[in-house]
């Protein structure tokens, strides 16, 4: 017995389908996104922001250190405040190369929470905050 029931042919939408996610991954490329939402972030500019968190770290607690004196050195304070807010700007700099959902933001938000750290903790001595 065989059915008189046909299934519809389709009527040319496919390959406008087709068409369309081939253009949707066309432009995730050209934007740079990665279909995996892993970073894009390069292992050089990986390296450096690394270095510069290693280096934002030593700065804190020669810093920590500077201010359990007892008579603060102010200068040496301020420097270091100095030093570590542009760190901080540094690896921001890096991390605004790349979109703001990228992994390597939170190392700029670190940095940042950081060198205010540095600023507010720095309340003895009269530092200007660096620009």
């Amino acid at each position: 017995m065989t059915s008189s029931h046909r299934c519809p042919r389709p009527s040319g939408g496919g390959a406008l389908v087709l068409t369309v996610l081939l253009a949707a991954l066309l432009a995730a490329c050209a934007t740079g996104a990665s279909p995996s939402g892993a970073s894009s972030v390069t292992a050089e500019e990986r390296d450096e922001v690394e270095a510069l968190k290693e280096a934002i770290g030593a700065q804190g607690r020669a810093l920590y250190a500077a201010q359990a004196a007892p008579a603060p050195d102010c200068a040496r304070v301020c420097q270091l405040v100095g030093n570590i807010c542009a760190l901080a700007q540094k690896v921001c700099g890096i991390a605004g190369h790349y979109p703001e959902g990228d992994p390597i933001a939170t190392d700029c938000v670190d940095a940042r929470g950081r060198c205010q750290h540095a600023r507010d903790t720095a309340t003895d001595c009269a530092c200007r905050p660096t620009p």
